[in-house]
């Protein structure tokens, strides 16, 4: 049985939501729900992938775990502290222990620092990680560990290339010694070459350090190679998770079964896979205005009456592995890829 030892990471039905201002010629507030009760979990020494769309929710969960969004309900546990109600001197000793690398390196870095102070900086921020004598020596150390020369410690940003700078990102989020990562889109501005160097380095960083790792990305593939386990967020909500292998080898959630699809097949005679593609039956919602029960239905070639009156639970899939699950009300068509036939025969459609 799991404890919450056992976790980096254990956020609990964690709900974030923006109060809207009225617009010209609208009267009243609107709230937003970016976050709809959603859980995750990171051990030690593993990869998690949160995929999906932009505007899903996903960059708010990663902003909610390290503070920078406040949340409506739920706990965020980081190594067994619930940060969301420790006091403010404790909760920021708390959040040393996640770290958060971002999308854009260029403007995550101070440009009139050099890379020694931006090293520093941690260490000025929580004096008890390490004596100021030893900051030199640490510099040159975490520069070695991300694949740089100690002789960039006195250049600026400027002076280095994208995958340079997102290496000195990563040096940066180390040097505090956290417990737990959070990639959001780390690798996808930079170039595809540089992206597997980075990647890797996030592999090695987590093997070696039992890091663990909660990787954000719209690009399957990446997450493919390097997440152990994999959840699927649309619109606010997790509507699948499992180990990658088994999501990917069988997703059983009609969305996750359409961002699998769309992904392009460069060799489709050697895969074996089939020529119909799930039908894409309209765009995102607006989160203002989310669709009632089960918020895929307005796209879902599955959808029934069931679906808009019931919000799906997100649990285990009847013969599938057990750390497999998914929200839908019919799973087990969506298995069987019922909505090759229905689709075909024009006998379903998405309920409005």
């Amino acid at each position: 049985m799991s404890t919450t030892n056992d976790f980096v990471l254990r956020a609990s039905d964690v709900t974030c939501t923006f109060r809207l201002g009225g617009r010209l010629f609208q009267r009243g507030n609107h709230e937003v729900q970016a976050v709809a009760g959603v859980s995750l979990e990171v051990r030690p020494g593993e990869a998690v992938g949160l995929v999906g769309e932009s505007g899903c929710g996903k960059s708010t969960i990663a902003r909610a775990i390290v503070g920078l969004e406040p949340t409506t309900s739920g706990t965020i546990e980081v190594c067994g502290q619930d940060i969301t109600t420790l006091p403010p001197r404790a909760r920021r000793d708390a959040r040393r222990q996640v770290q958060l690398i971002f999308q854009d390196p260029y403007s995550s870095l101070n440009p009139d620092m050099t890379v020694r102070d931006l090293l520093c900086e941690g260490w000025r921020a929580h004096p008890g990680i390490l004596a100021p004598s030893r900051w030199d020596g640490r510099v040159a150390e975490l520069l070695e560990m991300v694949g740089l020369s100690p002789r960039h410690a006195d250049r600026k940003p400027r002076e280095f290339s994208g995958g340079q700078l997102q290496r000195i990102s990563i040096a940066r989020a180390l040097s505090v010694e956290p417990r737990l990562l959070i990639a959001d889109e780390a690798v996808s501005a930079l170039d595809v070459s540089v992206q597997a160097q980075v990647l890797n380095l996030l592999d090695d960083l987590r093997e070696r350090l039992g890091l663990g790792i909660l990787f954000i990305s719209h690009d399957l593939s990446v997450v493919r190679h390097l997440c152990d386990r994999v959840a699927v967020m649309y619109l606010g909500k997790i509507v699948e998770s499992g180990k990658t292998a088994d999501v990917f080898a069988e997703p059983s959630h009609p969305y996750t079964q359409m961002l699998l699809e769309s992904v392009p097949d460069l060799f489709p005679w050697e895969s074996g896979r089939q020529a119909a593609r799930l039908p894409e039956t309209g765009e995102l919602p607006s989160p203002i205005d989310p669709p009632s029960g089960c918020r895929f239905r307005t796209r879902c070639p599955l959808a029934s009456d069931r679906c808009a009156d019931q919000v799906p639970p997100l649990e285990p899939i009847v013969g599938a592995p057990p750390a497999h699950q998914a929200a839908c009300h019919f799973v087990e068509e969506a298995r069987r890829g019922a909505w090759r036939r229905t689709s075909a025969e024009g006998a379903v459609t998405s309920a409005s």
